[in-house]
């Protein structure tokens, strides 16, 4: 359990079946270019801690996007998965809108589509994630 709740980014729910699945990436400094685009800390993708085993394992990574977390349905056969397309810049005044994404997908994190794009919800200063009443969405 110590080994998972170090690698996973954001607050964690099991499900029924015991299965907390979070998100995952390498440790290091937070810098906005390379996280931005997917690299060094920026990532991301879905691991899932067995409550029952203590294992750790990883979920495929869908390719083109950065997974920055997931909750479980309550019978733990789906995932509502927070994803987001890694963007390229060359400076901190030109990376432009990151959208987030949330997807449902089946409990190995395929299968998913997406359900609604949030733009201009990127993180704030801190890593946390504006609110719901800040994002501007479309389906």
């Amino acid at each position: 359990m110590r080994a998972f709740m170090a690698a996973a980014a954001f607050g964690i729910i099991a499900s029924s079946c015991g299965a907390m699945p979070g998100s995952s990436g390498p440790d290091g400094q937070y810098d906005p270019i390379p996280y931005f685009a997917g690299r060094q800390v920026g990532d991301r993708s879905l691991i899932v801690y067995d409550l029952t085993g203590g294992t750790i394992r990883s979920l495929p990574h869908e390719p083109g996007y950065v997974e920055e977390g997931a909750r479980p349905s309550r019978d733990g056969t789906r995932l509502l998965v927070l994803r987001r397309k890694p963007i390229e810049a060359t400076d901190l005044r030109s990376i432009p809108d990151a959208p987030l994404e949330v997807w449902v997908t089946d409990a190995e994190g395929e299968r998913g589509s997406a359900l609604v794009r949030i733009s201009k919800a990127g993180p704030g200063y801190y890593g946390w994630y504006p609110g719901p009443s800040e994002w501007d969405w479309s389906e």
